[in-house]
């Protein structure tokens, strides 16, 4: 039996200053790899990918509920080039 984690989950977004997208992933979840050119997609396809990973992930079913915490990162140089 897993105990109930009342914390969200943390989803890195990082700048890919190459390929012009973010980048989500998350610790808790190896499997979580999200790219999108702008933040707006990239939170409606974590919205629609993290229940289904959820499901699938054993791991994560100590989550009672769909709750992350998104953090934004990129490199200070290139503040300027994302969208």
């Amino acid at each position: 039996m897993h105990a109930i984690n009342m914390k969200p989950l943390k989803i890195n977004a990082e700048w890919d200053n190459e390929a012009s997208v973010w980048v989500a992933s998350c610790d808790d979840m190896q499997d979580l790899i999200i790219e999108a050119g702008k933040m707006d997609d990239l939170l409606e396809q974590l919205k629609a990918e993290l229940p289904k990973l959820m499901a699938s992930n054993q791991q994560v079913q100590a989550y009672d509920e769909l709750s992350f915490m998104l953090v934004k990162s990129w490199p200070v140089t290139d503040y300027h080039k994302f969208p």
